[in-house]
């Protein structure tokens, strides 16, 4: 995913990771060996939402219930359980 520019990564809809790139580098070999582990900044491991709060009460997030956190620890936390299920 391309990164942008600050001021509209902290206003508008942004593209964030779906499996967040901590999580994606704990695990790497389970991604190699399902074959997808170069693809961590694919489209398919991407999402587009709101970056803030204002702006999701905003006209770029109208609709959606959800922001984007840098702090998501018990959403890392959920995916680790579920990646640990599959292996």
């Amino acid at each position: 995913m391309v990164p942008l520019p600050a001021e509209r990564h902290a206003g508008a809809n942004s593209a964030h990771h779906v499996i967040p790139v901590e999580v994606w580098k704990e695990e790497q070999s389970f991604f190699n060996n399902i074959g997808i582990g170069k693809d961590m900044n694919s489209a398919f491991n991407g999402i587009n939402f709101p970056g803030s709060a204002s702006a999701m009460k905003q006209d770029a997030g109208k609709g959606m219930d959800i922001f984007h956190s840098s702090n998501h620890h018990n959403y890392s936390d959920i995916l680790r359980r579920r990646i640990a299920r599959v292996e």
